[in-house]
């Protein structure tokens, strides 16, 4: 028996014990290869530098600066958009605004601790082209609103003192002037009865 014989017959022995067809073409694959997963996209970064936010008085707007941190959603992931940064920052930058425009100026920092929980949660923008999130909060007022609002505020002290100090004369003069009365008649008794002590 020749090798080539042996050799083939060797082969058609272990495709027939193994339950598989042999294949003609010894290059071609068995199997197709599964479909490859869609690759994580890695986040990337962009600035929001003093952004303008309304707060609940008119005139006197926060400044929020953070980190925005973003990635593509997957549908999205192959496109090379520019534009993805300045969505992702708008994203950010509108969920702030919805959360801090009821907020009073003078809580600035309350509000910045409330951004930094509700902002630091990945979310997609609202055409869920990209997913953002923010770190590195900061939410202040304008040096000059600020010092505004501390004088307003001085201001509206000195009159509820002032207020206070008012009522509390009317009050002395009121018992005062009631004590008076009280003497006067104890004195119109005092002489009806002919009694000198009052």
């Amino acid at each position: 028996m020749s090798t080539v014989t042996a050799s083939g017959s060797l082969l058609l022995v272990m495709t027939v014990l193994s339950g598989r067809r042999a294949s003609a073409d010894p290059c071609e694959p068995g199997e197709p290869e599964p479909p490859a997963a869609p690759v994580e996209q890695p986040y990337r970064e962009t600035q929001v530098i003093d952004a303008p936010l309304p707060s609940a008085l008119d005139g006197y707007d926060f400044l929020f600066t953070a980190t925005v941190w973003w990635k593509p959603v997957l549908d999205h992931a192959g496109r090379s958009d520019s534009a993805s940064p300045a969505i992702a920052a708008a994203s950010v930058v509108s969920r702030a605004r919805d959360l801090v425009r009821h907020e009073e100026p003078g809580r600035a920092s309350f509000a910045q601790y409330l951004l930094d929980g509700e902002l630091g949660v990945l979310l997609p923008d609202r055409n869920e082209r990209v997913k953002a999130w923010a770190a590195d909060v900061t939410l202040t007022l304008a040096p000059a609103d600020r010092e505004h609002l501390r004088k307003l505020n001085d201001l509206r002290k000195d009159e509820e003192l002032w207020e206070y100090e008012r009522q509390h004369e009317r009050n002395k003069r009121r018992r005062l002037g009631n004590e008076g009365k009280r003497s006067t008649a104890r004195r119109k008794w005092g002489s009806r009865i002919g009694c000198a002590c009052c």
